[in-house]
């Protein structure tokens, strides 16, 4: 996926966090994993389109990060897909903090900054201060604090909760799982729609779990 597209849907999702839904979705995903940006671009934000007014979103960019200290006692991180992935998930823990602060204006400009030429110093400040730290940490101990443990991205709560039995239709049609549990159901759900619209405008994700 063009990371220029789904850093759109990510600041697109992110507006949908400061309003008062009927149903909560909280995604814990890895930046630069390919079943969590397909989770995003063919579940999430499609589910969003339909539902803007029925769901709330909250996005929390960590995953399978190891957390280890150097021989100065410095906080380090390791992510799965490398430096890179590390970066990326940085730049985004800034724009959820931004978002959630409601400061959208800087958190736009931010990520515009990084895919033009001469904005590495904002991507490598955030690496390499304790800002980046902490927001690190932050994401960390929101990830850490699951229960139960998270086994695999992309995992995603509903309302604070994971629900084994629930996560196949979360994976695969996100969509049908809204029209099954938000409260008022939503208009777009009766006769079908939502789910000839799903069918017709992505590819089904996968019911089996992503493996990490």
């Amino acid at each position: 996926m063009n990371r220029k597209t789904l850093v759109g849907i990510v600041l697109v999702l992110l507006t949908i966090y400061e309003c008062c839904s009927a149903l909560k979705i909280s995604l814990y995903y890895e930046t630069l994993c390919p079943d969590s940006q397909r989770f995003v671009k063919q579940q999430l934000h499609q589910a969003y389109q339909l539902f803007a007014d029925q769901i709330s979103v909250e996005l929390i960019p960590f995953g399978n990060v190891d957390e280890y200290k150097d021989q100065n006692g410095v906080l380090k991180y390791h992510c799965q897909h490398g430096i890179e992935e590390c970066r990326v998930m940085c730049l985004y823990g800034l724009l959820v903090e931004e978002f959630m602060s409601r400061n959208t204006e800087k958190a736009a400009q931010e990520c515009a900054d990084e895919h033009l030429p001469g904005q590495w110093p904002v991507i490598k400040q955030c690496i390499d201060t304790d800002k980046g730290r902490d927001i690190y940490r932050l994401m960390a101990r929101k990830t850490k604090e699951l229960y139960p443990s998270p086994t695999y991205v992309p995992w995603v709560t509903i309302d604070d909760k994971f629900d084994k039995e629930s996560m196949a239709l979360v994976e695969s049609n996100l969509i049908n799982f809204v029209c099954l549990k938000a409260n008022p159901r939503p208009i777009e759900c009766p006769n079908s729609g939502a789910t000839h619209y799903l069918q017709q405008n992505q590819e089904t994700v996968p019911s089996s779990a992503f493996e990490a």
